[in-house]
């Protein structure tokens, strides 16, 4: 079984647990042991400003940077941030799922392929600004020099992307 379809499944069984889009405070990392270091979770703070809180090994050593604590879009190129922020705003507000294939070039000139399941968490508040996710990297390459600086990715493309119904619909851009 995939990553993607080992946090899916994670996620359906919670989703079906709480009724609906599972709280932040649901997920238990010792279900997710096998897929953790491929496991992300983040928050959403408002247009442009997502926030990592815990990014596992595997994604941080892949991609040759730490990216928990800092905004995800400090590091996407201006040519995709209107399409990311759609992704991530989708996903929350529908509420739906989401699976994002991007391919990625980095200023040391290493390329790969992002490939991304996200899901919807709500806070404690029952506000949903929270995101689960896995993402595998489909070509190491990128962790050939470790870049701490902004804008680390030099291009990235949308190869695909999709939506998935949690029983509320998928958003009609899709």
């Amino acid at each position: 079984m995939t990553v993607h379809a080992e946090l899916a499944d994670y996620y359906h069984g919670l989703f079906k647990a709480q009724g609906g889009v599972p709280a932040r405070s649901d997920v238990n990392p010792l279900h997710l042991k096998k897929i953790l270091s491929w496991v992300l979770l983040a928050e959403w703070h408002g247009p442009r400003k997502l926030i990592p809180t815990v990014v596992g090994s595997g994604i941080d050593e892949a991609l040759g940077s730490n990216f928990t604590g800092v905004n995800m879009f400090d590091y996407y190129p201006d040519d995709v941030s209107d399409d990311m922020e759609a992704f991530y705003q989708h996903i929350l507000a529908q509420p739906c799922g989401g699976y994002l294939v991007r391919n990625v070039a980095k200023k040391n000139g290493a390329v790969g392929r992002l490939e991304a399941m996200m899901f919807p968490l709500h806070d404690e508040r029952g506000l949903r600004n929270r995101i689960i996710g896995s993402m595998f990297v489909t070509n190491k390459v990128l962790a050939q020099a470790h870049e701490a600086d902004k804008r680390t990715f030099m291009s990235m493309s949308i190869v695909e992307l999709s939506y998935q119904d949690l029983g509320f619909g998928v958003p009609l851009t899709a």
